[in-house]
């Protein structure tokens, strides 16, 4: 695979694109180079976005310290409101109903790349055609130039079937073990948020 076209660029990144980085190593390579030579910025709305799908308050942590510790925030501003708002009424005046197309987040993300001179890294066609219907100037880049990393799954469908995986295991485990090694993991899991500076809950914590 040839370089994908957004490497040495400043990027916003979009929750479409942060759900598939991991799906092809190459991709990925060129992701991680990108996020530690800081070209990868993060908007509010993004972090709002990616911290809401957090199923537990462990998990909302990870997310919050990896967010914090490896991008910089992009705050919206009284002008990204602006620049939203004139956005949605292109689209409204291009056809009826047409401002309904595009979620508040993705104008947002659109307005703030405009904001900025910023190329969005997405996964997602509609900020290609955004530009022309909204009247925003960026650059749309895709994270895959090839556009086929929806035939691996996403994130949130790997950790889902790992933790089918974890209880079947669990499942197949006597019951007199069955306490020994869940005391295990949790130990573990403490240990583990620990070393990353994550405060664990006390019920876990206490065991």
């Amino acid at each position: 695979m040839s370089a994908p076209s957004w490497v040495g660029k400043q990027l916003l990144l979009d929750l479409s694109a942060w759900e598939r980085v991991e799906r092809d190593p190459a991709v990925f390579e060129r992701w991680e180079e990108a996020v530690n030579a800081g070209r990868v910025v993060i908007s509010q709305m993004f972090a709002l976005e990616l911290l809401y799908s957090a199923r537990t308050s462990v998990d909302y942590e990870r997310l919050r310290v990896e967010l914090e510790d490896g991008f910089d925030l992009l705050p919206i501003d009284e002008q990204t409101w602006e620049i939203a708002l004139e956005a949605q009424r292109r689209c409204a005046a291009f056809a009826n109903g047409y401002q309904r197309r595009y979620s508040e987040a993705d104008l947002l993300t659109a307005a703030l790349a405009h904001q900025y001179g910023l190329a969005i890294l997405h996964y997602d066609e509609d900020f290609d055609e955004m530009r022309s219907v909204a009247g925003l100037r960026y650059e749309s880049e895709w994270l895959h130039p090839d556009r086929k990393l929806d035939r691996a799954p996403t994130r949130s469908q790997l950790a889902k079937t790992r933790r089918r995986s974890l209880n079947l295991a669990l499942g197949l485990v006597p019951d007199e073990h069955r306490v020994v090694l869940l005391e295990e993991l949790r130990a573990s899991t403490v240990a583990r948020l620990d070393e990353l500076g994550i405060a664990a809950p006390e019920p876990l914590r206490e065991g």
